[in-house]
């Protein structure tokens, strides 16, 4: 193997593919870096973390000789970012014992993993939709944060929920305190299918989603998001993802809307109060609603904390408790400049719906 090429390529697609690389991996040979160099002028880099594998493409390469090589990623990686040069060249030696990357007048040699590196091989998708990159991103980004990971004791409510039927994409994250669900209308696709994401795989999404537009394609073991540049390959969940329709449609007693960015900071402040309280059980955030006004309450061994906010009120008088960081973080993902909380009962899930969003969090018995 036998290449040349521009180092910041090169480096962003290390820095892509060590995503998937574990911090321990059972094996030797996944805390390597796969290297592969194609007669057409294309260079692969693949990282292996077993449930997720990522491999960032790099085009238009010099390519002079084709071939393949395994070596250390977190070494690559740190060796990678310290080159000053723009172009550098990558070969291996001839017996393939070691990989060296010249640079202007330095060369650095590093020892060759041997084995062969574990791909998906044998995928054969059988459902495909396309999907504009950004789009996607901010999707997982309103439901990741829900979502617990694939090691939750309750099988039901692992990772995230991917649904695709007859245009329409639901994902939905849930850690059985709170929810996050969102829609989004696709074009020119009939497919229909379920199936559920590890947060980790997602994670690593979010970490190159600058990609313009991915197709997604599945055999309901294994998932793909492929673009120009890489794809990402995630080992999906056994089980089914419990139902929660049933929750994010009840119709509400009292609904109150008020303006994002002061519910945003009157939040952030009891939630500063409710940090700073001793012990390991914090004070809920309480809030009075009544009269076209929500009083918004915290209090704690160290102090106590309260504004009043304006709000469009339509239902009875009610108070109600959250757990300050859940709250928070249903309202700084809302895109709308106003929010408005449906509630039923203190003892019921607060519902808020924004933008093709909806957000459930439970709330916090309050001590009278």
């Amino acid at each position: 193997m036998r290449f040349k090429v521009s180092k910041n390529q090169f480096r962003n697609a290390v820095k892509m593919a060590i995503k998937a690389v574990t911090h321990t991996p059972q094996l030797l040979i996944l805390s390597g870096l796969h290297i592969e160099a194609f007669a057409d002028g294309r260079v692969s880099v693949t990282g292996n973390g077993v449930s997720v594998i990522a491999k960032a493409w790099i085009d238009n390469v010099d390519v002079k000789e084709p071939g393949s090589a395994i070596v250390n990623a977190q070494m690559l990686n740190r060796m990678v970012q310290t080159i000053s040069e723009d172009l550098i060249e990558i070969f291996t030696d001839d017996d393939n014992k070691s990989t060296v990357i010249k640079y202007g007048r330095s060369r650095l040699k590093l020892n060759t993993i041997e084995g062969v590196f574990p791909t998906y091989m044998d995928f054969n998708p059988d459902y495909s939709i396309e999907m504009d990159g950004s789009v996607l991103a901010d999707m997982f980004n309103k439901v990741v944060a829900f979502a617990s990971d694939e090691n939750t004791h309750l099988a039901s409510c692992a990772g995230v929920s991917f649904k695709v039927d007859g245009g329409v994409v639901e994902l939905a994250g849930t850690d059985t305190r709170r929810l996050a669900c969102v829609k989004q209308v696709i074009d020119d696709t009939e497919e229909t299918f379920s199936v559920v994401l590890p947060t980790n795989g997602i994670k690593l999404f979010l970490g190159n989603k600058d990609e313009e537009w991915f197709t997604i394609e599945t055999d309901l073991r294994t998932i793909r998001f492929r673009s120009k540049t890489c794809q990402i390959y995630m080992s999906l969940l056994d089980g089914t993802f419990m139902s929660y329709d049933k929750v994010l449609n009840v119709s509400p007693r009292i609904t109150a809307t008020m303006d994002k960015g002061e519910l945003t900071n009157a939040v952030s402040r009891a939630m500063l109060m409710s940090g700073m309280a001793f012990g390991p059980d914090k004070p809920p955030v309480v809030m009075d609603v009544y009269n076209h006004k929500v009083l918004i309450m915290c209090r704690a061994s160290n102090g106590t904390y309260s504004e009043e906010l304006s709000a469009d009120i339509d239902g009875e008088d009610i108070k109600i408790g959250f757990n300050c960081i859940y709250l928070y973080d249903v309202i700084s993902r809302c895109d709308n400049d106003t929010v408005t909380l449906e509630l039923t009962e203190p003892l019921k899930a607060a519902l808020v719906h924004d933008n093709g969003a909806t957000y459930l969090t439970m709330p916090m018995r309050l001590l009278t």
